[in-house]
């Protein structure tokens, strides 16, 4: 199945590539084993607290978690594209203080228009 768009020039693409954004991608994983569980949902609460004053500072574009897997549980898309300040964001998460999560951080680009379906 081809989806080539001959619409799509070089230029078009051009101009795409000059106005996307560089964000931060954050990939957290499960350290503990799932029968562990009990003490990491006493924390859940304060990582979401943590989460939501990110997002209510407009430091999160986007977050979620992951549901189909046993370790990776959780995306975010940090709104830099410093990872110094994003490590220093996450050090101070309850879940990763606790040593229960850990991260992953990506250089991420976002391009203009897209979006998630609200």
């Amino acid at each position: 199945m081809d989806f080539t768009d001959p619409e799509i020039t070089n230029d078009s693409i051009n101009l795409i590539e000059s106005l996307s954004k560089q964000y931060t991608l954050v990939l957290l994983k499960r350290t503990v084993q799932k029968e562990e569980e009990v003490s990491y949902s006493l924390i859940q609460k304060e990582h979401l607290r943590h989460l939501l004053g990110l997002r209510a500072k407009g430091m999160l574009a986007i977050h979620g978690p992951v549901t189909e897997d046993d370790f990776l549980k959780e995306m975010y898309i940090f709104n830099t594209a410093d990872k110094e300040i994003v490590r220093n964001i996450l050090e101070n998460d309850p879940a990763i203080k606790s040593g229960q999560l850990v991260y992953e951080i990506y250089s991420w680009y976002g391009i203009p228009g897209d979006h998630l379906v609200e």
